[in-house]
């Protein structure tokens, strides 16, 4: 059933087709239709799906405002990961998969990666991604992580943390979004 909630994300398959998150629903849209809606029945929560990503195996990963992750491959539910299965928190800000297929999450209190079966938090010496909001992950080459927060870009490589900032020449510290 169709009604009346804003889209907050959506992504373009490699088919062409289009997924379109909502407020208790997701959407595959094909062409001028909708091919599939994914709601309550199907394990979607009454959340904003606020995040949507496709990783390389064509599983869409969901991260939504107050209710965690959700992965979809395809079948007839969604299954889910909340802090009480090891997130940073379930407020999720940014889904990215990095070129060694790694799937990194970006939330309101740090970031995590999904080990294939469950999340676990990077391991940095100086824990400097712990309790900060990261807003964005962009994937760079060469094995490089790059996350956004309100205090600076961190670039990840090599299990190494860089951290750069307005004093090392950004526009401003905090940064929302990117692209690459």
């Amino acid at each position: 059933e169709l009604d009346n909630k804003p889209a907050y994300q959506i992504i373009k398959t490699n088919s062409g087709r289009i997924w379109c998150g909502s407020r208790g629903k997701v959407f595959l849209v094909s062409g001028r239709r909708i091919e599939k809606i994914l709601g309550l029945h199907e394990g979607i929560p009454d959340a904003s799906i606020t995040v949507l990503s496709l990783d390389r195996s064509g599983r869409l990963w969901l991260g939504t405002s107050s209710h965690g992750v959700g992965m979809y491959d395809g079948g007839n539910t969604v299954t889910w990961w909340t802090v009480r299965d090891g997130l940073p928190s379930d407020w999720i800000h940014s889904i990215a998969e990095d070129e060694q297929r790694r799937l990194w999450v970006a939330t309101r209190e740090g970031v995590t990666q999904w080990n294939g079966v469950s999340f676990e938090g990077i391991r940095t010496p100086e824990s400097l991604l712990k309790n900060i909001a990261v807003s964005v992950i962009i994937p760079g080459d060469s094995g490089r992580i790059w996350f956004g927060t309100h205090n600076g870009i961190y670039e990840w490589k090599d299990s190494v943390l860089q951290h750069l900032t307005y004093e090392d020449g950004l526009s401003a510290d905090g940064v929302r979004c990117g692209m690459f």
